[in-house]
């Protein structure tokens, strides 16, 4: 398993994520560009770029690419599916 340790200004610690690995996350807020967003399983705050529009609340399934500052950086660039709902959006 492939596991980040992120250097000095971006996270000081292990992620235990491998890239690529489906997480499921809900959008928090949103800010300039960006959803922020929690990680579910664990908990901790990340944030998502995208051009779909989503809701606050709403959980759905992202691709952990790194830490960043601090927050997992999360990719929307597959087919996603909201876990309430059943929806499916492509970005």
């Amino acid at each position: 398993m492939v596991r980040h340790r992120a250097t000095s200004g971006s996270s000081g610690g292990d992620s235990g994520y491998r890239p690529s690995q489906n997480l499921v996350c809900k959008i928090t807020n949103v800010e300039a560009g960006v959803y922020a967003c929690i990680v579910m399983k664990d908990n901790l705050p990340g944030f998502l770029p995208t051009n779909v529009h989503l809701k606050e609340g709403e959980e759905l399934m992202a691709r952990y690419v790194c830490v960043h500052h601090n927050r997992i950086l999360l990719s929307a660039h597959f087919l996603q599916t909201d876990l309430s709902s059943g929806d499916k959006r492509q970005e």
